[in-house]
């Protein structure tokens, strides 16, 4: 996700919450990291898919049920509500959502029937808060998940990007959203190459619930974000995995930071001199992926491309820039912005090139 240019939706969610810049994945392959969340445990021993996982047992759709509350699982492509084929021309597949695994909800028609749904049911759903379900699962087919449509590639972010953006927008401008306090976790299942599984994942809530711009170094997992889950909607644990996992608490009450700083000692440049920007930042928001951008004077970042950037790791540091990669004599906007997004960590810095 490090370049802006091919997520910049993600991007900007970045800015509207917290990310969380250390969480891991538990296992591959990826059936069994939603299991993790859905239950607490892998469940496997290898690299088993479904249909050929074993039954896990209890999941969040059982102790949400048994709490008086609502959830349901959207998958883009499912068609018809626990639609368990795949069709030849279909990126769908029925274990994009965990749920499936579960006997006790594949097992029984009428209740798969009532809670699996296509994507496009959320649509309907979302037209108020008492249709919105207490908890949902939301995924996408495996072609806007990004692993059919190149898997990690330049093209394969966009694609996420634009279904990211296309499925995110309406649940952000819903009644359950702008009414009542709600959490929203955007993460992915798995890594393709990181040894550590490492993968992207923020976190968003309404009415103030989760600060804008923050980002987190405590390492977590999938079991955290069970926890989470469970803590938000009073439930139990359901094994020793979840129930005693940290649960993402930096989303909601960020460490307290000193204030980042950009400064530069010449200000003023002729065109096509150098111009060195020092930085620092507190250890919080330190991250290899800050960074600071240069843009036209008045234009605000996230509003269209840098005209040239470069990354800012670490908690200080200095960089420097050929006023030949900008767009001539003028005025310029210079940020120092975290986490490749758009969260300003300082700036506007006013350069002057003659």
């Amino acid at each position: 996700m490090n370049d802006p240019a091919d997520t910049p939706y993600l991007h900007s969610l970045m800015s509207k919450g917290a990310s969380l810049n250390n969480y891991h994945g538990v296992y591959h392959p990826s059936d069994e990291n939603y299991l993790a969340i859905a239950g607490g445990d892998t469940y496997a021993n290898g690299a088993v898919y479904w249909p050929n996982i074993s039954d896990p047992g209890k999941n969040l759709g059982d102790t949400i049920e048994a709490k008086g509350k609502t959830w349901k699982a959207y998958e883009q492509g499912m068609g018809s509500p626990c639609n368990l084929t795949t069709a030849n021309d279909s990126y769908y597949e029925p274990d994009d959502a965990p749920f499936i695994n579960y006997t006790d909800v594949s097992g029984n028609a009428a209740r798969c029937k009532a809670h699996l749904f296509d994507t496009t049911q959320l649509t309907t759903d979302l037209a108020s808060a008492a249709t919105t379900p207490n908890f949902a699962w939301i995924a996408a087919d495996d072609y806007y998940d990004g692993e059919a449509s190149g898997n990690g590639s330049a093209t394969s972010l966009k694609t996420q990007d634009g279904w990211l953006q296309k499925t995110l927008n309406p649940i952000l401008a819903s009644p359950a959203w702008t009414t009542q306090k709600s959490l929203l976790i955007v993460t992915w299942d798995e890594s393709s190459g990181e040894a550590d599984n490492h993968i992207a994942t923020i976190v968003l809530g309404s009415q103030g619930t989760v600060p804008a711009g923050t980002t987190s170094s405590t390492r977590y997992d999938h079991y955290s974000t069970a926890r989470t889950i469970e803590a938000a909607l009073g439930l139990p644990g359901i094994t020793a995995n979840d129930t005693y996992a940290t649960p993402l608490n930096d989303a909601f009450v960020p460490v307290a930071t000193p204030p980042s700083t950009l400064t530069t000692t010449t200000p003023s440049v002729s065109n096509g001199a150098s111009v060195t920007f020092q930085y620092a930042t507190g250890s919080a928001t330190a991250s290899s992926t800050n960074w600071i951008g240069i843009y036209p004077a008045g234009v605000t970042p996230g509003s269209q491309a840098s005209t040239t950037w470069q990354y800012a790791p670490g908690t200080s540091g200095s960089l420097t820039f050929q006023t030949s990669s900008l767009k001539g004599a003028g005025n310029y906007a210079v940020w120092y912005l975290a986490n490749d997004g758009y969260a300003a960590l300082a700036g506007p810095l006013t350069l002057t090139v003659n």
